[in-house]
């Protein structure tokens, strides 16, 4: 029996019911590949310089077309880089939103690709969390609808 813990993956789901308020921030209704970014780690770890991104070394993103990028970022740090950025309209703020690991899951299985810059407490979390979904974060993930999987 113990033997058989974690071999069924995924050996996580959600209900996959997310708050209006989320479905309209990540942009159900339209045709852009979704993208969510946690660029913003602890800056009181020592080594934090180099594991964070500064958000504005993001913007080059931003011109690429068909994508929506999301934040997920969760802590007020990164959150209020991103509110004093001119690229904030751009870039809704989901990570204010995700109050627990069942909303988080529904977030995720509806993105296309999440990438995470830093690995701190949070981040890792969602690592976990993704692993026990089945989700994969190394290379993009596209939707059952998707007619590409490149």
């Amino acid at each position: 029996m113990i033997d058989q813990v974690g071999t069924g993956v995924p050996y996580l789901s959600s209900s996959g019911t997310l708050p209006a308020q989320i479905g309209d921030l990540m942009g159900d209704a339209t045709d852009e590949r979704r993208v969510g970014l946690v660029w913003q780690g602890n800056p009181r770890q020592t080594r934090d310089v180099v594991r964070s991104c500064p958000f504005g070394k993001l913007r080059p993103l931003f011109d690429l077309s068909g994508i929506r990028f999301l934040s997920l970022q969760h802590d007020p740090i990164g959150r209020a880089q991103l509110a004093a950025s001119r690229l904030a309209a751009r870039m809704p703020d989901v990570g204010k939103l995700l109050s627990d690991f069942s909303v988080t899951a529904a977030v995720l299985q509806r993105l296309d690709l999440s990438q995470k810059l830093d690995k701190e407490a949070y981040e890792r979390e969602l690592d976990k969390l993704e692993r026990r979904l089945a989700l994969s974060t190394r290379a993009p993930r596209f939707n059952k609808n998707s007619t590409t999987g490149t």
